[in-house]
């Protein structure tokens, strides 16, 4: 079994319908969507209004969320709830303001493994000639490169491959400021340190990318995918960003390994 999750804010609730109505019309559709929404919304306090076309549909499973956990909303509370659910396969991660081909989920789905997450692209740190920088299109030249989800393509997460110490490890992580709104940089971080690879299938993806429909709702300035190739001036956000996922294993006494950057 396949199952979908998404979070969305106050102001956007209204808008999602055609994310939604793209995921059930995949070739290769989930059960069903679990979409997770704060009981008070941080980033945007107004309160939740939902429109019938997200109560009256069966598809979509609401669940309220005691704590805004910040973007990493739209997965952690699917992945906790399902950690022992033996009947279910994978769970996908997807963003509410990207419209989604038909054949998307099959794409990541027919090469994910039990051991691996899949995404439809990634992103890498990168040094050149001394300076840092974010390479938000990335084709690592080797496994041992840190690589970054971008969870905008969708991410493919086997519902059993999370540790139980993720879900501490992402509530200490999203009380630095820095941290809060990286998602896809800490959960990165956590599966690099943890040797759980990611895998891209950068053939089929790169050609397919511009077919993703992008909704501009706003609230997207900390969207990894925003921040364009050539800005160095990001990368000393997600540095910083880094320090708060390295501590939090220096914190519980284990081992990390170094980060292995493109070298241009």
């Amino acid at each position: 079994m396949v199952i979908a999750s998404m979070t969305t804010l106050p102001s956007r609730a209204h808008k999602i319908h055609k994310t939604i109505d793209s995921i059930k019309n995949q070739t290769h559709p989930p059960e069903y969507l679990q979409l997770n929404l704060p009981i008070n919304c941080i980033r945007d306090p107004s309160p939740y209004i939902l429109p019938n076309f997200l109560i009256n549909d069966p598809f979509v499973k609401i669940n309220w969320v005691e704590h805004d956990l910040g973007p990493v909303t739209k997965i952690l509370p699917t992945l906790e709830a399902h950690r022992s659910n033996s009947a279910l396969d994978f769970i996908i991660s997807i963003d509410d303001d990207i419209i989604y081909p038909e054949y998307w989920f099959s794409s990541l789905l027919d090469e994910i493994t039990p051991n691996s997450v899949t995404c439809g692209k990634l992103a890498m740190f990168y040094q050149r000639e001394g300076k840092f920088g974010l390479k938000c299109n990335a084709t690592p030249s080797s496994e041992s490169v840190f690589q970054i989800l971008q969870g905008f393509t969708a991410i493919a997460y086997p519902a059993a491959i999370i540790d139980d110490d993720f879900f501490a490890y992402v509530h200490d992580v999203i009380n630095d400021q820095n941290a809060r709104y990286s998602d896809d940089l800490f959960i990165s971080y956590y599966l690099y340190q943890k040797n759980i690879p990611i895998f891209h299938n950068k053939t089929q993806f790169r050609s397919s990318l511009r077919e993703l429909q992008y909704a501009n709702y706003g609230f997207d300035q900390f969207a990894l995918h925003k921040q364009g190739e050539q800005n160095t001036n990001h990368a000393p956000k997600y540095f910083r960003a880094l320090s708060a996922c390295k501590n939090w294993f220096k914190k519980h006494g284990l081992n990390t390994k170094e980060l292995h950057m493109e070298v241009c």
